[in-house]
């Protein structure tokens, strides 16, 4: 990527935005840097302010490498009637977790 061939050449940019999937093919590498966190709560993004489950996709060997932009939370709708039949329900009526990607 761009990113990756700009890193590698000395000209990475000073911020850059990419999926947190991402973030471990390019930490260890070292072609990112941690976040100052004292840096960030003087430009008034304090920690706190960020969910702590989120806040943890975003670091690396226990430095801080990345903030969420946004999350994408995955939603499931389903019929409790049609999966009960399926026999997909737990004791307490909720769904199984899946036991395959399919």
């Amino acid at each position: 990527t761009k990113l990756a061939m700009s890193s590698a050449g000395g000209r990475a940019p000073d911020l850059a935005i990419m999926h947190l999937s991402r973030l471990a093919g390019y930490a260890p590498g070292g072609l990112l840097d941690p976040w100052d966190t004292a840096l960030l709560e003087e430009f008034g993004v304090p920690q706190e302010r960020i969910n702590p489950r989120v806040r943890a996709l975003g670091r690396y060997e226990k430095q801080p490498y990345a903030i969420p932009l946004d999350t994408h939370p995955f939603v499931v709708f389903y019929d409790r009637t049609v999966m009960d039949k399926a026999g997909l329900l737990d004791s307490d009526g909720r769904l199984l977790p899946p036991e395959s990607p399919a």
